[in-house]
């Protein structure tokens, strides 16, 4: 199984300094800076809570990363005829007792294809012992197309760390057939091309009105 990296954001330097600020003002002894002992104590508590609250939520990012790997993510397609509107769900579960999230979804898919419901990008939240369906809908084409995997970013709910962007399920196949011609018309259109009724392509002398 490969690695993944859990990456730091900007808000996380952020915290960083104002933790050191806390600890090193809460350092010094409280009549050189004017600050009551019993403030100073505050500051550099509140300075280690915001380190220590930080290496949590890194290991909250690696957990969820791994929960939502190891959760088998299953994909589903529609099978249809051209012009219909097909859908393509993927299924995110959360075995866990804490939530997972939020996590930003991208689906992946052919540029030629083009969404008439949902987004290519969502936002969620996995609740404990549930789970969440992505949906997206597609103008059919006729065709197979390969829609997925879904390619997703795990963040901790202060936005301090992010995971790298992983795939996760295994990309489902949009089978679109041709619309049949009614039995009536394919006859009609037989028909007029037997009698030379069928639309020429040579331009003709046109009509004069006198």
């Amino acid at each position: 199984m490969s690695q993944h990296i859990v990456k730091s954001t900007e808000r996380l330097a952020s915290v960083v300094l104002v933790a050191a600020i806390f600890i090193t003002i809460g350092s010094f002894p409280g009549n050189l800076i004017g600050i009551p002992p019993g403030y100073s104590r505050i500051l550099v508590w509140s300075g280690v809570f915001l380190i220590i609250l930080s290496l949590v939520l890194m290991g909250y990012v690696n957990i969820s990363m791994n929960k939502i790997t190891r959760s088998g993510v299953k994909g589903a397609a529609d099978r249809g005829f051209e012009g219909d509107e097909l859908w393509v769900s993927y299924r995110l579960c959360n075995r866990g007792l804490i939530p997972i999230g939020p996590i930003e979804i991208f689906l992946v898919y052919p540029e030629h294809l083009r969404l008439s419901k949902g987004s290519r990008r969502a936002l969620i939240m996995i609740p404990p012992k549930g789970c969440v369906i992505y949906k997206a809908a597609f103008e059919a084409r006729t065709g197979r197309h390969l829609i997925g995997p879904l390619r997703i970013v795990v963040r901790d709910p202060l936005g301090l760390f992010r995971s790298d962007e992983i795939d996760v399920g295994e990309p489902v196949e949009l089978l679109v057939l041709p619309r049949l011609i009614p039995s009536s018309l394919r006859s009609s259109l037989l028909l007029s091309r037997s009698l030379g009724m069928a639309r020429s392509r040579i331009s003709g002398s046109g009509t004069e009105f006198l």
